[in-house]
């Protein structure tokens, strides 16, 4: 799969990549080309080191051409800063594994169910990216989710946490595509939960909750025939 990139505005600050001190050393690049079903920072910037690296967007179709604006790019970079865990997640500050190798597997996960998928587990980079793309073409913002629950089983995966802006911010619903729910008291919190399955080489959305009032994954087994522990149901 080769995906040509054209940004514009090649010496760009970069500083929210990987800190001030290498912002110098970093470009985006006038063009990329991608072998693989993600498109990741090190396809967008030259001289990004291996330790920031992380898929950030869905290639298109083999043989395909598309753009990506410059501040899509940074935007994506910010995204992933706004993933780092919360302090009273399954993942600790400081005790976090290190980020998968680029050329890591992405899918799928092991047979059995894992209660908690670290980030140095061949699927993780790839289910975070899938669900934060689909949550930033639903909300209409730039978001991420930051995860409390991260499970996996087979071809499925589950990721429940709160949702926050790019810059690690409350989301604003006014400003969002669920404004007028937001208005109607139809939300409740900022709770994010995506179910995934990997289907056709990639992870894939299947299901997505949003400040959901009620619990939506308690019809998921049913509807899905996956495992109640999966989605958190351990009683069921």
């Amino acid at each position: 799969m080769r995906f040509h990139s054209f940004l514009s505005g090649a010496t760009l600050a970069l500083a929210l990549v990987s800190g001030t001190a290498l912002a110098d050393t970093l470009r985006l690049r006038t063009e990329a080309t991608v072998d693989g079903e993600l498109v990741r920072l090190s396809h967008l910037i030259e001289g990004l080191p291996a330790s920031a690296d992380q898929p950030v967007f869905r290639a298109p179709a083999p043989g395909a051409r598309g753009t990506i604006r410059a501040d899509r790019v940074l935007a994506a970079a910010a995204l992933l800063a706004a993933c780092e865990p919360a302090s009273d997640s399954q993942y600790p500050e400081g005790d976090e594994p290190a980020a998968a190798p680029a050329d890591a597997a992405v899918g799928p996960a092991a047979a059995e169910l894992d209660n908690e998928v670290s980030a140095d587990d061949p699927i993780h980079d790839a289910v975070i990216a899938s669900a934060n793309v689909t949550l930033v073409e639903q909300i209409g913002a730039e978001v991420a989710i930051q995860p409390e629950i991260f499970r996996s089983e087979g071809d499925w995966a589950f990721v429940y946490g709160p949702i926050r802006m790019a810059d690690g911010s409350a989301v604003d619903w006014s400003a969002t595509n669920f404004a007028e729910a937001a208005s109607e008291g139809m939300l409740d919190g900022d709770l994010g939960i995506v179910l995934l399955n990997w289907s056709d080489g990639d992870w894939r959305v299947v299901e997505t909750a949003i400040a959901p009032t009620d619990v939506p994954q308690i019809a998921w087994p049913d509807e899905h025939h996956v495992s109640p522990a999966l989605v958190g149901l351990e009683g069921g």
